[in-house]
Formats: structure tokens, sequence, C-alpha cells
């Protein structure tokens, strides 16, 4: 949200350390902040470069890359532009995909410490595309995590955003097998209750990108069904 408050932050971070979750995702600018409330927890700090349709130039995004980790951000999530996919598997767009896909590598090359994921907005792409971008990623052996969505991309014709789908998910889990690559499968954009979530883990998601309230309404369900059982 543009519009968050310190004291926003402040919320999500204190919910991420209750309830343990693997990191809290903000916009660059809420980095430093985020790393303050979440000191001494085990709680990353996660941000996204070129947030939410991964156009800028590729010099921008990893001068906001460099910038992000400066101020301590220990995950990076790079939205990948998929319209460079638009003519995949012409030769101009398989040479501007791949020189993209160079750039983060060499990122993620340089800082081996930071946890990479790139989002590659799977909405937007067909099956083949799907599985031309998982293959790019997949054989860098350096990015740790190809992601379904940034919660805000829509299919062509479409208003409402589209995000995970067990479908995606099954394409990037066969690429990655195929490969026989370390990468792993982040389900986001969309998961809104435990029945959902648990699909796309048995699907080959073994992490997700869930809205704050959403994730905690989730862990809240699964302690409920613990209890009942």
């Amino acid at each position: 949200n543009p519009s968050v408050t310190a004291d926003g932050i402040y919320e999500l971070c204190e919910a991420a350390k209750k309830l343990n979750f693997a990191s809290v995702c903000v916009r660059p600018n809420w980095v430093v902040v985020a790393k303050a409330f979440l000191a001494g927890s085990g709680v990353k700090v996660c941000t996204v470069i070129s947030f939410h349709e991964g156009t800028d130039a590729h010099e921008s995004k990893i001068s906001e890359a460099r910038a992000a980790i400066g101020r301590g951000a220990t995950e990076i999530d790079w939205v990948f532009d998929h319209r460079l996919m638009s003519g995949y598997p012409d030769q101009d767009s398989l040479a501007m995909v791949t020189s993209e896909v160079t750039e983060i590598a060499g990122l993620a090359r340089e800082f081996p410490e930071i946890v990479w994921k790139v989002i590659v907005e799977t909405c937007a792409l067909d099956d083949a595309q799907k599985r031309a971008i998982c293959e790019l990623l997949a054989a860098t052996g350096v990015i740790l995590f190809i992601k379904t969505s940034t919660g805000y991309g829509t299919p062509c014709g479409v208003d409402v955003p589209k995000g995970a789908t067990i479908t995606d998910v099954k394409i990037f889990a066969g690429v990655i097998a195929e490969h026989w690559s370390s990468m792993q499968i982040m389900a986001s954009g969309g998961v809104r209750s435990l029945g959902q979530l648990l699909a796309l883990r048995a699907a080959g998601a073994p992490r997700f990108g869930i809205e704050r309230d959403v994730a905690m309404s989730i862990v809240q369900e699964f302690s409920a069904h613990i209890i009942i059982r």
C-alpha cells in the first residue's frame, strides 16, 4: 500500500514476529524501518524491485536492488518484465529475456547471502512462455525462487488480478524437476484460504506470499483445525 505509515509497518512486523513468518515484504523506502522493528527476530526483510510492472530500465532495477541491500534488505523480489516474453520464441525477444535473467543472476552471484526471487506474473504468459522463463531462471543456479505474481497482474481483457494457480505451480515444478534444479516456487497473489494454500503446496510450492491480514486468518484457521482434530 503506497499510503502505509510507520504504524502500519510496525503492525506488520509485530504480526510477523508473533507468527514466525519467513519475512515481511515492504517497499524500498521502508526497508530501514522494518529492519529496526524486526531487530533480534528471525524474520527477514524483503523488498520488491520495479514494483509492480517490472518495466524500469535494467540499470534502474540494478541500482534499486543495490540500494535496498545497502539499507538492509535480505530478500529481493525482482519483478521480471513479462512484456519481454510477448514475442517469444522470436530471437529478439529471447535476447532481451536472456539479458534480464543474466543481470539478475549477476547480482545474485555478487550477493550470495541474499534470497533472490523473480516474479514472472504468470497470468500474462502462456504455458510455453512460463516453461521458457522457468528454464532460464533455473539454469542460472543462483536464483532461489520463481514467484507467480505481484498480486496486481491481470490477464488481457480482465480487470480482476489473477495470482497463483495450481496449474502454474505444476508447470514450474515440472520444469524444475526436469532440470534437477534447486530453485523453488513461491505461490503469491490471490491466496486466501488454508485449503487453497495446502493445494498449492501439494502442487509443489513450499512458500507463499500473502497479505498480512489474510495470512493471520490462515494461521488461525490452521490452529483451529489442529485443535479440532
